[in-house]
């Protein structure tokens, strides 16, 4: 559980946010690097094995999702900024406006070749064409809340 440690600058305005949009989950969050970071993970309502995974480490956020992840602040962008951003995002996937679609050469377990963000209303082959060159057979996709949820073989 996070302490009271003070939290680095570039975790103080995401945590802000975060736990003041989400406050059911700051007992989830776990004190890193001596009580200066956090990480926590959410289990998806919709399927408790994908995650909602989010880290303050190594000066910056970390958000992922899936088979996906992204990092904020990591460049010379201000911590209020990134926190936005990283935020933002966060609310995107809860509210299933955005999933990820992950790529596979054969089936989930397998040699993953990719994923990618998807918007709720792209179609679900929609960039598969990518990663079918690639040697992909089998993608999967993703969301919070489930409405995006799909698994399609290719071949």
């Amino acid at each position: 559980m996070l302490g009271d440690d003070p939290l680095a600058p570039h975790a103080v305005p995401f945590a802000r946010l975060m736990f003041g949009a989400h406050p059911d989950w700051r007992p989830l969050a776990q004190e890193r690097e001596g009580g200066a970071a956090f990480e926590l993970s959410v289990p998806s309502p919709a399927d408790p094995d994908v995650q909602l995974w989010l880290s303050t480490e190594d000066d910056e956020l970390t958000v992922g999702f899936a088979d996906w992840h992204a990092h904020f602040g990591w460049s010379d962008v201000p911590h209020e900024q990134s926190a936005r951003e990283a935020f933002e995002l966060i609310e995107r996937l809860v509210t299933d406006a955005e999933g990820v679609q992950s790529f596979y050469g054969d089936a989930p377990g397998s040699t993953w070749l990719g994923s990618r963000l998807v918007s709720s209303t792209e179609g679900l082959l929609d960039g598969a064409e990518e990663y079918r060159a690639r040697g992909v057979t089998f993608t999967r996709r993703r969301s919070w809340l489930g409405s995006l949820n799909a698994d399609v073989r290719l071949d």
